[in-house]
């Protein structure tokens, strides 16, 4: 049996069902769980699901690590020091944009163990830096008032610090 998934702009990937069985959302949709609004499913062997939050792009790189663990029982729990193989870190690189948008297809789909593997990608590229560097890596702009740089010297007189440290 296969499943197609069509992806954000339309585009097809037909799956088998091990590579299928990873993906939480498919799984649930595919075999019974009629509680999914959103998603089109064929009644017939070849099955089509709609992940309208997913592009193309993302869900070809989650089914690359969805076909590495296919035969591996799937992790659904970790803790901050766990350590991942090689093979998932390369996977995963040092991209922020594409972990970033990796993590949310991980928790959109329901794939733990993705979830897990990027997390642990955007604390490895963060690792170092300080918060002006993290601010300029993602892009946010401190842009406080006077009054609201007077109100947080008053609750934490040490945050200049953090964004300044000379």
């Amino acid at each position: 049996m296969s499943i197609t998934l069509i992806s954000k702009e339309g585009a097809q990937f037909l799956v088998s069902k091990p590579v299928a069985d990873r993906i939480g959302v498919v799984r649930d949709c595919a075999y019974g769980a009629d509680f999914w609004l959103g998603y089109a499913v064929a009644t017939d062997d070849s099955m089509g699901i709609t992940l309208a939050n997913v592009t193309s792009s993302i869900l070809s790189k989650i089914l690359v690590w969805c076909e590495h663990y296919k035969d591996m029982e799937p992790l659904v729990d970790g803790d901050s020091n766990m350590e991942f193989p090689e093979w998932d870190m390369a996977y995963i690189g040092h991209d922020m944009n594409q972990i970033l948008f990796v993590l949310e297809a991980a928790d959109y789909l329901h794939i733990p163990g993705l979830l897990l593997l990027a997390c642990k990608g955007i604390a490895d590229v963060l690792d170092g830096r300080n918060p002006r560097g993290i601010c300029d890596l993602l892009g946010i702009v401190m842009d406080f008032s006077h009054r609201q740089e007077v109100d947080m010297d008053k609750e934490n007189g040490y945050w200049r610090w953090f964004l300044h440290p000379t």
